[in-house]
């Protein structure tokens, strides 16, 4: 009996740790599929976006290139004499900086031989026309000796008979004695140096004395009725620019060839000058690869007005 209530009670400690062990799983299970789950609210959290409207028209527009550029002269001469001879000359405008209008005698170059040549060309055309006129004289003696041939068809020589050859000799003397003539005036007239065109005198390299050939340097100028601007520019750059109405854009100032240029460095901010678009020079910049083009500025020294704008 004893040993049947032992087995009894061993069943039922069996039972209930089955039981205990049931319900503990049991327990585990439920508070696994009751466990709350966090939700990111503030990450995935949408919110409006205020954005702002505008109206737009359609229209044209042109991109605004920045570049920069290099001044020069559009005309840049070097004057050279055109006779030889001693400077007896030196006016007070052939100065350096000075600024000169075209036809300005600037030198003269001692004229007493040009004078002397002259004098002779005129003698040797006076004499060539007398010779001339002694000849047509002769002329007319010839032909009436010609009409006094009965038979004038057999004559073997007529142009010697009318003096053809002489005529022809006088008449080439007396044109070649007039060109003498223009010549020496010419030379007359170059011993006078003057101005080619409005200029400005960078340099200066003749003074009263000096002794001159052909050819040689005495003054260097600049035009100051107009500066071109070289620009470097990308070549992106330059299918933003229409250069084929480039010059009847200079004459009806067509805004979009108009240039603005400023100077940082020695102008105000609020200065600029104006320029117009030229042409492309046709060659990159050797260092950089840069395409060049001329803007040209008229009146770059404001000689003509002052309007308040900088001196290029």
């Amino acid at each position: 009996m004893f040993k049947q209530l032992k087995t009894n009670l061993s069943r039922k400690q069996v039972l209930t740790s089955c039981c205990i062990i049931l319900g503990s799983l049991f327990l585990v299970l439920l508070l696994f599929l009751t466990e709350p789950t966090a939700k990111r609210e503030s990450a995935t959290k949408k919110s409006a976006m205020i954005v702002m409207t505008q109206s737009f028209e359609q229209g044209d527009h042109y991109p605004l290139i920045t570049a920069t550029g290099i001044v020069r002269a559009a005309h840049d001469v070097t004057l050279q004499a055109q006779v030889g001879g001693e400077v007896d000359l030196i006016t007070e405008n052939f100065q350096i900086g000075s600024i000169v209008e075209k036809g300005t005698k600037l030198a003269s170059i001692n004229s007493a031989d040009f004078q002397i040549d002259l004098s002779l060309a005129e003698s040797e055309l006076i004499e060539a026309e007398a010779n001339l006129a002694l000849e047509q004289g002769q002329q007319s003696v010839a032909q009436r000796d010609f009409k006094s041939f009965a038979n004038q068809k057999n004559l073997p020589n007529k142009k010697l008979v009318l003096r053809k050859p002489q005529l022809n000799a006088a008449t080439a003397k007396l044109k070649a004695a007039k060109s003498r003539v223009e010549q020496a005036k010419l030379n007359l007239q170059r011993t006078h140096i003057l101005a080619p065109f409005k200029a400005l005198i960078i340099s200066r390299e003749i003074t009263q004395g000096s002794f001159l050939s052909v050819g040689s340097s005495m003054a260097r100028l600049v035009g100051v009725n107009e500066y071109w601007v070289v620009v470097n520019l990308p070549l992106s750059a330059l299918r933003f620019l229409d250069f084929s109405q480039a010059t009847q854009a200079q004459e009806d100032h067509a805004s979009n060839h108009s240039v603005t240029l400023r100077n940082r460095t020695a102008w105000p901010k609020s200065d600029i000058r104006t320029g117009r678009l030229l042409r492309p020079i046709g060659e990159l910049n050797e260092q950089t690869r840069l395409a060049r083009l001329i803007v040209s500025v008229p009146d770059p020294l404001l000689t003509e007005s002052d309007k308040g704008f900088p001196k290029l």
